[in-house]
């Protein structure tokens, strides 16, 4: 379980492959990287490896920096915005940041976690240069990743783990023998697959999503076609959720938590198919873009 209420009493825990489509912009990365560090924390004896062909592993450790403080992206970055540069101390002058009591108390209260807590220690965030380019027609091609979750097993001493890919299309891979986009969507696909069944392990992997295509027809959930690759693919997967914004403005609203303004974008998750006990539903959620955390909503379910 993830620790976000809607998603686990829908999922009845993750198993087998799961994919997660979703808008652009619209915090797929972070969910995937909350429900893992969720994970950790819910289970001593998982660990979490994220491969992130998208996004550098410190943008990855700065926005769980932002969840574990409290503290909103540009506040963590730039400092407080009430403090006067001309009565920062030298040396915060210097590096053009300083925190109030209150942000700087947050700030080191998260740092100091990160040293202390088990659950960083089992988490494995991967970026695109630690993984060499793979041979997707090869019998084994996505081996390196495999040998990568092999070895935070054995470093963590953990019996399992959950693993993240984001996002399928960015695995590196040669797909210079692929006919089309279609063929090489198919034969990643099929990689994860045989990835996930050799490892006996869960995944999530985010997938392209057609937005476009499904808005034309006036289905503003998505459905198993939008995902990218054939259908007969998505089908084969043990999990399929999706991410569409609630409302039909893309114009995020403003709210005060803890005496901070938040910028909150209204997020509709669904599950669109389930296995192993779970259930098809949707979950509410908040996104709370600067501080890169989601919360489960309050709004009716539709």
């Amino acid at each position: 379980k993830c620790g976000i209420r809607g998603i686990d009493d829908l999922l009845n825990g993750w198993d087998g492959l799961a994919l997660l489509g979703a808008e652009p912009n619209i915090g797929k990365t972070v969910l995937l990287s909350q429900i893992g560090r969720g994970i950790v924390e819910n289970d001593p004896g998982a660990a979490f490896v994220f491969f992130s062909f998208e996004m550098s592993v410190r943008s990855i450790m700065r926005r769980e920096m932002c969840r574990a403080s409290t503290l909103p992206h540009r506040i963590l970055l730039q400092g407080s915005t009430d403090m006067n540069p001309r009565e920062w101390p030298e040396a915060e002058r210097l590096a053009c940041k300083a925190w109030n009591e209150r942000d700087r108390k947050n700030a080191f209260h998260a740092r100091d976690k990160a040293k202390e807590d088990d659950a960083y220690r089992r988490t494995f965030v991967v970026g695109p240069e630690a993984v060499r380019s793979m041979n997707i027609a090869h019998r084994d091609p996505l081996g390196p990743m495999r040998d990568i979750v092999e070895g935070a097993l054995k470093e963590s001493g953990c019996e399992r783990a959950f693993i993240g890919i984001d996002y399928l299309q960015r695995i590196p891979a040669d797909q210079s023998a692929a006919r089309s986009d279609l063929d090489r969507d198919e034969r990643t696909m099929e990689a994860v697959h045989s990835f996930q069944r050799s490892l006996a392990l869960p995944v999530l992997a985010i997938a392209e999503f057609r937005k476009a295509d499904f808005a034309k027809a006036g289905d503003a959930r998505g459905s198993m076609a939008d995902f990218a690759g054939s259908r007969r693919l998505a089908y084969s997967a043990d999990t399929l959720v999706t991410m569409t914004s609630a409302t039909d403005s893309d114009e995020p609203r403003d709210k005060m938590v803890n005496g901070y303004s938040e910028r909150i974008r209204d997020i509709d998750l669904r599950v669109l198919k389930a296995r192993d006990g779970g259930r098809r539903g949707m979950v509410p959620l908040e996104f709370a873009i600067e501080r890169n955390l989601f919360r489960e909503g309050k709004r009716a379910a539709k």
